[in-house]
């Protein structure tokens, strides 16, 4: 997550504090990292150090703390039931977000790229390269 974006985002909560979870300490991102078994991406870590969660967009990005309004679940809770609910192929999937159709929005632990796990067709699609462009999706 570069410069440009975290002063978008951090623009967009000064007028709407409610909308943002707030920063997160480095051991917490551990201990979450440690309990899913993977290591977040780079730009994904920023994003819960700087927001630790937050409405983008019209999307929740889930983190590890739940702003005052509209996101609902935990990263870790989120990844933990999706994993449960997808198929073989997913047992590491980190969910970040979910869509208006309910569909976990997230990434596997080898690829940066965010991919849409959708339950009509069951099967996943990319939807980003990374967990920047995601949110400068969401800001469009």
């Amino acid at each position: 997550m570069n410069a440009l974006m975290i002063a978008r985002l951090t623009d967009r909560y000064a007028t709407w504090p409610e909308g943002v979870g707030g920063p997160v300490a480095e051991p917490d991102i551990k201990d979450a990292e440690s309990r899913l078994q993977i290591k977040f991406p780079d730009d994904y870590r920023r994003f819960l150090l700087t927001f630790g969660s937050g409405i983008v967009g019209s999307l929740p990005v889930f983190g590890l703390n739940e702003p005052p309004y509209g996101v609902d679940h935990l990263v870790t809770d989120a990844s933990e039931r999706y994993r449960g609910e997808l198929p073989a192929g997913f047992e590491k999937f980190v969910a970040v977000s979910v869509d208006l159709g309910g569909n976990p929005i997230g990434f596997l632990p080898e690829s940066p790229t965010i991919i849409c796990f959708d339950h009509d067709f069951g099967g996943g699609r990319d939807v980003a390269s990374s967990f920047t462009e995601f949110l400068e999706q969401l800001l469009k």
